[in-house]
């Protein structure tokens, strides 16, 4: 995994436990084939193996304001939205969202994989309109995770 990334996770994990909250745990080995089936199912595509390098880490992120989503709803642990759930949320209103899979969201922006153009792209959570295009999953994680990390 990027560098970048992991040093920004170990940051937000360092600010979590100052305040007391829970980390959320890494995907456990015994879920992750359950869930890569379950992606494909649902979304016609392979996961991303970025995504999954993500969750064997942390499972999930919410902070300040922005998410990634965990590959299952995490109720115990700081209320984290899984990707499934996240995905049946997001596509009840729109039938041209079913062409995303959207990965997590902040105050003004979803972040999705554009399936027909294989395309990671922040979009307006307003107007739907696109933001920024990123190369790949981890340019996209790395952008979110600063925005987690801005004050």
């Amino acid at each position: 995994m990027n560098e970048q990334i992991l040093n920004k996770i170990s940051k937000i994990k360092d600010e979590l436990s100052r305040y007391n909250y829970e980390i959320p745990d890494a995907v456990d080995d015994n879920s992750l084939q359950e869930f890569k089936t379950e992606y494909n199912k649902q979304f016609g595509v392979d996961v991303d193996d970025n995504y999954i390098d993500f969750i064997k880490i942390i499972d999930g992120l919410d902070f300040n304001g922005a998410r990634i989503y965990a590959s299952a709803d995490r109720k115990k642990q700081n209320d984290i939205m899984g990707i499934f759930e996240a995905n049946k949320l997001w596509k009840m209103d729109d039938e041209n969202e079913k062409n995303y899979v959207y990965f997590g969201d902040s105050d003004l922006e979803v972040f999705v994989l554009d399936i027909p153009n294989n395309k990671y792209q922040s979009i307006s959570r307003y107007t739907g309109d696109i933001i920024k295009e990123f190369n790949n999953l981890d340019e996209m994680v790395l952008y979110i995770l600063n925005l987690m990390l801005k004050s």
